[in-house]
């Protein structure tokens, strides 16, 4: 009964943030020219900096149209403070390594939220994510690592990535 509740609550909320999204996203992105502003969320946004690529981590599991797979996040640095940038849903890790680059993202952002009591401890040391940690992903990259994630819209280059839309505008079927 409680779950049930929960979520028709959800899908209530969830359907108001889904109108507010979609006017979000017919707006102009907003440049991020500092990591001193302050960044109201969800928002539109454009950043520009070195993805490091060489620095992906994969949150697990995670689903797709029934198919079980990772979130792959990649640190961008801007300004000498780190951006977590999720490029989306892939099947595999990729065991490519890429080169960083600089590069400019446009995508969703919103504060990264409170993990639950439910959620799975991370195992940095063996590099197994399974939720986003501010204090684990601080440590793991050893640099002080922004409160936000940004969900790219743009450079799906051959398509390796289904572009994925953050859970508190997205329907979450259980």
């Amino acid at each position: 009964l409680t779950l049930g509740v929960w979520q028709l609550n959800k899908d209530y909320h969830t359907k108001i943030k889904r109108i507010e999204f979609k006017n979000f996203l017919q707006e102009n992105p907003i440049s991020i020219n500092s990591v001193h502003n302050t960044i109201k969320t969800p928002a539109l946004v454009e950043i520009t900096g070195l993805l490091l690529e060489n620095k992906s981590i994969y949150i697990e599991p995670r689903t797709y149209k029934g198919q079980v797979g990772y979130h792959k996040i990649t640190p961008l640095k801007k300004d000498n403070k780190l951006f977590l940038i999720n490029r989306g849903f892939i099947k595999d890790k990729t065991s490519k390594k890429s080169n960083n680059k600089n590069i400019s993202i446009i995508g969703i952002i919103i504060k990264i939220p409170k993990k639950n009591f439910l959620s799975l401890k991370n195992d940095i040391e063996n590099n197994k994510w399974y939720t986003f940690d501010i204090d684990d992903l601080s440590k793991f990259y050893k640099f002080n690592t922004k409160p936000y994630i940004i969900y790219e819209k743009n450079n799906n280059i051959d398509n390796i990535f289904k572009q994925v839309t953050p859970n508190i505008v997205s329907k979450v079927n259980h």
